[in-house]
């Protein structure tokens, strides 16, 4: 690995601890600003492509209710096992795996595919595509955003 690449892969790691503390915080703007001009994301539950529209997508969604008749008040994204291969074309692949702890234990867990970009200083996601593999029975992700094959 060349220093280059090692201080990409700083960068990359840093980005993805944006992007998950910012969404843990619902910190709209940090979260977006985890994304390419260009960049997009795509999961079971929703689609967004450019910064400002994923910027109004989780400045507009509120994934704790007032009134939590038990179910979680807080998440925390727990990020491991990232691997991140650098191509060709001048991109980064990083596959990661997290798992979300609540006030209420384990909630859910999935993997993270990812094409990075560098943009300035800056290395931020492209493509995002966050798949759940397993949900807790009172998780904060709906039973149909868990991945087909797992469900």
């Amino acid at each position: 690995m060349t220093p280059n690449e090692a201080a990409a892969c700083e960068e990359i790691r840093r980005t993805l601890a944006q992007y998950n503390q910012a969404g843990d915080a619902d910190d709209a703007r940090m979260f977006a600003d985890s994304f390419a001009v260009d960049g997009e994301i795509h999961s079971a539950a929703f689609d967004a492509v450019g910064r400002e529209s994923i910027y109004a997508w989780k400045a507009n969604q509120g994934i704790f209710p007032a009134e939590t008749d038990g179910r979680p008040t807080f998440r925390m994204h727990n990020v491991t096992s990232t691997l991140i291969e650098f191509q060709p074309d001048g991109t980064a692949a990083v596959r990661s795996y997290f798992l979300v702890i609540t006030n209420t234990g384990p909630d859910h867990a999935g993997r993270y595919t990812d094409v990075f970009v560098r943009e300035g200083e800056r290395w931020l996601i492209r493509d995002r595509r966050p798949e759940v593999l397993w949900r807790a029975e009172n998780s904060v992700i709906a039973a149909d955003q868990v991945a087909e094959a797992y469900r």
